[in-house]
């Protein structure tokens, strides 16, 4: 005995069929819309230039914002990532060992 799908779902498949391949159909009249191309552009009113900082100083940059809760949270924070150990060597001998043993990324 085949199986077979009851025609309901049959005959709404068909119809959903139909409407996409429809909705691909373009009208033989068709016409690409003409889009007006500028061959130059003029700035917006007050537009500066970009002024790249590459010289300033890195070091505390948020010192830049003002913020005193924010100076007092970078302070905490100094102060507390000196309680993190740095990985030991059986633990870096180990990520070297699965890092042989994994498949290359492409």
């Amino acid at each position: 005995m085949t199986a077979r799908l009851p025609a309901r779902i049959s005959a709404t498949f068909s119809a959903a069929l139909a409407l996409a391949l429809a909705g691909c159909a373009v009208g033989p009249d068709y016409k690409r819309p003409e889009t007006p191309i500028q061959q130059s552009f003029k700035e917006a009113p007050g537009l500066r230039l970009a002024k790249p900082g590459d010289e300033a100083p890195r070091g505390k940059w948020w010192e830049a914002y003002g913020d005193t809760v924010l100076n007092g949270l970078m302070e905490q924070v100094d102060i507390s990532n000196q309680n993190i150990r740095p990985p030991r060597r059986s633990t870096a001998r180990r990520w070297r060992w699965c890092s042989r043993r994994a498949p290359p990324f492409s």
